[in-house]
């Protein structure tokens, strides 16, 4: 990870499909603020006091199902490329020991070549409802605004033909197709 992340430092990870994960990006980063303008707050959730990470929640406003948002902040002393490089790397032999502990049924990681692209798939144990598969699109950049440079991690949510899904089952067992959206910033503080 040392060697991608000094690689991401010098500007030396190109990409051919920087149309396409520009798009994935900016799409992501419209939820960061999303709610914001009807009022909706962000309330810590409880259990997250005095830990290292803290944790938010927010429901969404207008939404007729109860949807809700959650949050995460946390500082890492370590440099964002170095952070980037080992959240990048999501298969690697050292987040491997979390994964197995974690109840995950699945863990497929695909990294397009020449690109700063993944497709990833995750099964995930739900004890009392169906396990979920969460299937997506990853890319990352790095983002230059009025706040400054910082790199973002985006996934978007890919849907899987029938028979690559039906494969998926016939390995693993019945699962749901689940939702998510996620986004990661890394912001040198």
């Amino acid at each position: 990870m040392n060697a991608y992340a000094e690689a991401v430092r010098n500007d030396d990870i190109t990409s051919t499909r920087v149309s396409d994960e520009t798009l994935i990006l900016e799409e992501a980063l419209h939820y960061v603020d999303a709610g914001e303008e009807e009022g909706a707050q962000w309330k810590r959730i409880r259990s997250s006091l005095n830990q290292p990470v803290e944790k938010f929640k927010r429901k969404v406003v207008g939404s007729e199902a109860a949807e809700y948002w959650g949050k995460a902040t946390a500082t890492i002393h370590a440099s964002p490329e170095l952070v980037l490089s080992y959240i990048w790397f999501i298969d690697s032999n050292e987040n491997l020991k979390y994964r197995e502990s974690s109840g995950l049924l699945l863990h497929r990681v695909e990294y397009l070549p020449d690109s700063r692209t993944q497709l990833v798939d995750i099964g995930k144990v739900f004890p009392t409802v169906s396990n979920r598969l969460f299937s997506s699109r990853n890319a990352w950049g790095r983002v230059e605004d009025e706040s400054g440079s910082r790199f973002v991690i985006a996934y978007q949510q890919r849907d899987l033909d029938e028979a690559e899904f039906n494969k998926i089952q016939e390995e693993f067992g019945t699962l749901v197709k689940g939702t998510a959206r996620q986004v990661i910033i890394i912001e040198k503080v």
